[in-house]
């Protein structure tokens, strides 16, 4: 996968960790700071939204296929795994084999 995926998604991710909720403010920021612009801004925006936006179905469809389904784990790998559930299950562009290996990658970072 590109690095200006990579970036995509961990600015995504950055920002969807933001302690303060002020995830779309920060989103703007890190986009600006990071000079993100078009697709790579548009996937960073996408999985932000759409992260924020479905988290119970996302954290309903993790629960259901984890062999630990009661117990909470790290939230970064959480957000993560939302992450990347979200672009296996809700978008058509992205191919799953790209969004398992990118959340794999940005867990080893």
């Amino acid at each position: 996968m590109s690095d200006t995926i990579a970036t995509a998604r961990q600015t995504a991710l950055d920002a969807l960790v933001d302690r303060q909720g002020m995830v779309l403010a920060h989103l703007d920021r890190l986009l600006t700071e990071r000079d993100l612009t078009g697709l790579d801004a548009a996937l960073a925006a996408e999985l932000v939204c759409g992260v924020t936006r479905r988290r119970r179905t996302l954290d309903a469809i993790i629960r259901a296929h984890s062999d630990r389904p009661k117990r909470k784990g790290n939230p970064l790998i959480q957000t993560i795994l939302r992450m990347g559930v979200y672009q296996i299950v809700m978008l058509d562009r992205v191919p799953d084999f790209a969004a398992v290996n990118e959340a794999v990658e940005i867990c080893r970072r």
